[in-house]
């Protein structure tokens, strides 16, 4: 028999058990979409299944602190519940454990979030047992989420890792240092962030197109050997200037940093960088602006972490337990005692030069890191250490609460994904990336997962309309994440509205492609909805009702078996697909 119809008898066998399992008014559809609409071979059992039954996740993301104030009362929460069963969300993720690591329930492992930014909460309300209450009534499903290795935030200087500095991921930090033409020298504080009152920083594109010039900044354009311009804002109002692409960028300064920029740079004059890496606790780190992130392998921070999530599990009775920044801040960390050990250990023997050996950091801003010899199972090395993390971590919820369901948030940018560590991909997908080690596709935890919120962060939806690349777009960035799952979860495309401020055709847009081209949608965030006044636009676009198609277990594990008998009966294996970073915004999570 031919491959491809192996292939599709393999389908067809899905078919004939997913339609018992499901609503039987909607599961009457599925063996004429099987033999009449499905693509020869399907190019996503998930999808194809959930539209043949007509259901689709529509979550809803409650961030702790964005949305305090709007939920720190029972009356807030149960209008919080109204709004979203009339807007047909059929399930919530709570998020109870916020970057500061404070969480919004009575716990015996970490400290309770009682006050943020002003807004206060109740001792005796618990915001968590309420909203889980009123949304099983209300026929909501209902996560919990946590940020999981984020213990301090930085804008306050707040939260267990400042506590216990023990507990802080190492940062091999770059730090950089402008030299002028006459020699003089001046440190780049930070990359695509406002400097401080009297400090230099750096903008590049990955910030956006343009940067507004303050009053009393002083920028300079360079092309990335010379100054192309110096641009002076008095005390009126801010001016727009165009960041040039790489290799150049902007350099712009405050105060004391102002006055060298005059002093000593002029257009037409060369400029050059040089780097002075240093390990620091993160804490001390110039590359992260919000969350403070402790070493996943460190044995206390590992344990609060596991404790507090079991504890969740075990307390509350939550459909499940969804995991938030699961991963290391960035590709600086983790270089700690620790985490050298363990690598030498698992790559069995020891690392002559260290980092140099893993990595090195250009001089320029935006230049390419120069990899070491070890890059490649380095990378593989972290993610193999959240992975376990994950596999303990899920056993624990699922242990505490059978029946309770595992979910986490990663972005949609596979491609460069490994920056965080993190491989939220199949364990079956490779794609032969240049910074993949042989066995880094082993690291990948899709299949340990019920679903995967995949963050499609692009404000336009659809290819056709990409103004660039067409991954640029929440359509081609969730193909992507569909190509890299490879059925072996479900997979909802996840919107940030701030992209859309001031366009709600164009959040409603978002939806539709997320809808089409995923097995739902996660909105991001409910404060926006409040803020932008979307309700009735949500509403609006999302006209589906049902549960969510990983309500019942059994749909994904026979989804994951017939996955894996159309790959022995010869079906094709995706190409890599190309992935786009999306332009740094203000949600810390990018």
């Amino acid at each position: 028999m031919p491959a491809d119809e192996r292939f599709l008898g393999a389908w067809g066998r899905l078919c004939r058990f997913v339609a018992p399992l499901l609503l039987p008014s909607v599961a009457l559809a599925l063996p004429a979409m099987a033999s009449a609409q499905l693509p020869s071979p399907p190019p996503s059992l998930t999808n194809a299944a959930a539209r043949a039954v007509g259901l689709s996740g529509r979550i809803l993301w409650m961030d702790a602190t964005a949305n305090l104030s709007n939920l720190n009362s029972p009356e807030k929460a149960r209008a919080a519940v109204d709004r979203a069963v009339r807007a047909h969300i059929n399930c919530l993720v709570v998020d109870v454990k916020p970057i500061v690591g404070e969480v919004l329930f009575p716990s015996r492992v970490a400290p309770r979030l009682t006050e943020w930014l002003g807004t206060r909460t109740p001792a005796d309300f618990d915001v968590l047992w309420t909203l889980t209450e009123e949304g099983h009534h209300r026929g909501l499903r209902v996560y919990a989420s946590v940020n999981v290795f984020a213990e301090g935030h930085r804008f306050v200087s707040r939260g267990l890792a400042y506590q216990q500095p023990e507990w802080q991921a190492v940062a091999y930090d770059p730090r950089r240092i402008v030299v002028a033409p006459d020699g003089a020298e001046l440190p780049i504080a930070g990359q695509n962030g406002a400097p401080g009152p009297q400090e230099l920083t750096v903008f590049l594109t990955s910030a956006g197109p343009d940067r507004q010039l303050l009053a009393g900044e002083v920028a300079a354009l360079y092309d990335g050997t010379r100054v192309t311009a110096l641009v002076e804002q008095g005390q009126s109002e801010s001016t727009a200037l165009a960041i040039p692409a790489k290799p150049g960028g902007m350099l712009v300064g405050r105060g004391h940093a102002a006055k060298w920029m005059l002093d000593h740079l002029a257009v037409g004059a060369p400029l050059t960088f040089r780097v002075a890496p240093v390990l620091v606790p993160v804490e001390q780190s110039r590359s992260d602006r919000y969350a403070l992130f402790v070493n996943p392998l460190q044995p206390d921070a590992r344990r609060h972490e596991l404790d507090l999530i079991e504890e969740i599990a075990r307390s509350y009775p939550v459909d499940g337990v969804v995991f938030d920044r699961m991963r290391y801040p960035g590709l600086h960390a983790d270089f700690s005692p620790l985490s050298r050990q363990a690598f030498e250990k698992r790559l069995g023997r020891a690392v002559e030069h260290w980092p140099e050996d893993i990595l090195q950091w250009p001089s320029r801003p935006g230049d390419e890191v120069l990899r070491g010899p070890l890059f490649r199972p380095w990378l593989e090395f972290r993610s193999a250490t959240l992975r376990s993390f994950l596999v303990d971590a899920a056993a624990r919820v699922r242990s505490a609460r059978p029946g309770a369901q595992v979910g986490v948030y990663a972005g949609s940018w596979y491609e460069a994904y490994f920056d965080v560590g993190v491989n939220w991909g199949s364990p079956r997908f490779q794609p032969g990336y240049d910074w993949m080690s042989a066995r880094y596709p082993d690291t990948g935890y899709a299949d340990q997962l019920d679903f995967l919120c995949s963050g499609t962060y692009y404000p336009t939806a659809w290819k056709k309309d990409a103004p660039q690349s067409p991954a640029s777009t929440v359509e081609g960035s969730a193909e992507v994440a569909l190509r890299a799952v490879d059925d072996d979860t479900f997979l909802y495309g996840s919107l940030y509205l701030q992209q859309y401020a001031g366009k709600p055709e164009a959040f409603q847009e978002a939806v539709r492609a997320s809808l089409a081209t995923t097995q739902g949608v996660m909105i991001f965030d409910m404060s926006h909805l409040d803020q932008f006044g979307w309700w009735p636009q949500l509403e609006e676009v999302l006209r589906a009702e049902g549960p969510p198609p990983h309500a019942d277990p059994r749909l994904l594990r026979q989804l994951r078996a017939a996955r894996a008998e159309a790959e022995r009966a010869g079906g094709p294996h995706p190409p890599a697909p190309t992935s786009e970073v999306p332009a740094s915004t203000d949600h810390p999570d990018l």
